[in-house]
Order: structure tokens, then C-alpha cells, then sequence
């Protein structure tokens, strides 16, 4: 059996197939970033008993997986949970996006809770950027959206009715919100959360977000890669997934191509990944 595992920050998503590529396990759990996270891998625990003593091979894809020791504890943890593995290869999130989508040169971009973007030519990372994760960047993602949402909140700097419809939705009000706020242990979480705001919001209100998040993620971080305008940007997540027209639109608008969109990196991985 092969087990795959796509860990972002708000969610994992994991499958087991036989060496046919037939799905024998599907589940999904919190999202870690093991740069940060200090929870145990109890994710691991959901999978069939009957199934964990046949996994011979994993590939694990991490969000803030970079150096080696990382890499280690990781291995460590997966061979408690799978007494028979074999292989393990572990990466980073973006090695995901290296591993599904075919294009000779393109711009891979993830776009979920947090955002990260490489230029990728012929497999392999060409650019030197670095995330600035939820302090120094994650332009365009459910994070940078839920601040701007919390921010137009706490500021009133939207419509009476959509401020009304973020009080009673949340049956909070500016103060107690922010109160709130302090006191979460995962604050990045908790803002991103409020970007379902946008489900309910007035058509006007959650145009005027998107086209202003999905501008700054065009110009303060793809168009920082000076061919970024003659590439495609290959996406995969869920911000990117569930607003994919305005995404499209205001990338058109600012001389930038999407591409492929992918909600999940899992079902490709499962179709497009080396069995041994």
C-alpha cells in the first residue's frame, strides 16, 4: 500500500492506494505547519489498522517543510504509526505542485489559509524567493482576506448592512471581536476563518475584497519574477479554487495568465506519482 499526505496549514488531506492506484483510504484532519505546530501527528491514528501494516511506501508533503531536521522527525513519526514502511519521501508543499502539473516553465502558486509562489522550469525550482509567511506576506490567501474582512469590520469601513450581517453572523461587535482575537492560540487560523464571510457578503463587498487582494498578490509577489507576465500561473488551492473568476479577472487585468487550478493536489499526486 501508499500512503500519500498533502499537510497544508488548515488542512490535511491523505489517501491510501493499493499498487493499482485503487483509493483503499480517504480522510482529512487539521491542518499543520511543522514549522510551528507543536501538536502531536494524530492524523495518523485514523487510518485502518488493517491498511497501516501494509503501507510500504509514503510520500509526505508538508506546508513550511525546509530543512533536514524537520524532514527527520517526520520520518520518525510516520514509522511509529507504519511498523512495514519502506520508502518515505518527504517534501514540501510546493514540491507537490512540481509533481502534478506539466508545464516546460510556469509560476506554481499555492493559495489557501497561507500563499507561496516559485517560478518552475523544466521540474525544478528556478527563483530564490522565500514565504514571508502570515507576518511578512500571504498576499491573496484566506488570511490575507480574513484580516482585510476583520480590519473593514473593527474599522466600519464597509456597508451598514454588511457590518450588520458580520455582528449577527459572529454575534460579536468591534471590541469584543478583538478581545477575541488575543486570546486564540492559533490567531492565523482564526483570522483566515473569518474569510467565509464572503459567502453572505453584499456582491459589491466581496467583489471589492477579492479584486483587492488578488491585485496585491499580482503585483507586490508574481510580478516580482521579471518574466512573470509570458508564464502561466499554475495554482492549487482552495481560495484560488472557489474564487477562480475574480482570480482570472483581475490577473487579466494586471497582464498575468492563469493556468491550471486545482482545489487539492491529492488526486493528481495519486495518479502521477512514482509507485516502487
Amino acid at each position: 500500500m501508499i500512503l500519500i499526505i498533502e499537510s497544508g496549514a488548515s488542512n490535511i488531506k491523505a489517501m491510501v492506494l493499493d499498487k493499482s492506484r485503487n483509493r483503499k483510504q480517504i480522510w482529512t484532519d487539521l491542518g499543520l505547519n511543522v514549522k510551528t505546530s507543536e501538536k502531536d501527528y494524530n492524523f495518523l491514528r485514523k487510518i485502518e489498522p488493517a491498511l497501516a501494516v501494509d503501507v510500504v511506501q509514503c510520500h509526505f508533503y508538508g506546508a513550511g517543510l525546509t530543512d533536514e531536521s524537520e524532514q527527520n522527525r517526520i520520518k520518525a513519526i510516520l514509522d511509529q504509526h507504519l511498523p512495514n514502511l519502506k520508502q518515505c519521501f518527504i517534501k514540501s508543499d510546493m514540491d507537490a505542485l512540481l509533481d502534478v502539473f506539466d508545464d516546460d516553465e510556469y509560476i506554481a502558486v499555492i493559495l489557501g489559509t497561507g500563499s507561496h509562489f516559485k517560478q518552475v522550469k523544466n521540474g525544478r525550482i528556478i527563483s530564490t524567493n522565500v514565504a514571508g509567511g502570515y507576518l511578512l506576506g500571504d498576499e491573496g490567501s484566506g488570511f490575507h482576506i480574513g484580516t482585510t474582512i476583520c480590519s473593514d469590520f473593527i474599522n466600519r469601513n464597509m456597508s451598514k448592512e454588511d457590518h450588520y450581517s458580520f455582528l449577527m453572523s459572529y454575534q460579536t461587535t468591534p471590541q469584543k471581536f478583538v478581545n477575541a482575537l488575543y486570546e486564540q492560540d492559533d490567531k492565523k487560523r482564526y483570522v483566515a476563518s473569518f474569510a467565509t464571510f464572503l459567502q453572505i457578503a453584499s456582491p459589491n463587498y466581496k467583489g471589492r475584497i477579492l479584486h483587492r487582494v488578488f491585485s496585491d498578490l499580482a503585483h507586490k509577489i508574481i510580478k516580482s519574477i521579471p518574466s512573470a507576465s509570458s508564464l502561466k500561473c499554475n495554482f492549487v488551492g482552495s481560495v484560488a479554487y472557489h474564487f477562480k473568476d475574480i482570480l482570472t479577472e483581475e490577473f487579466s487585468r494586471c497582464g498575468l495568465t492563469v493556468g491550471q487550478i486545482e482545489i487539492s493536489a491529492l488526486k493528481l499526486l495519486s495518479q502521477k506519482i512514482d509507485i516502487v
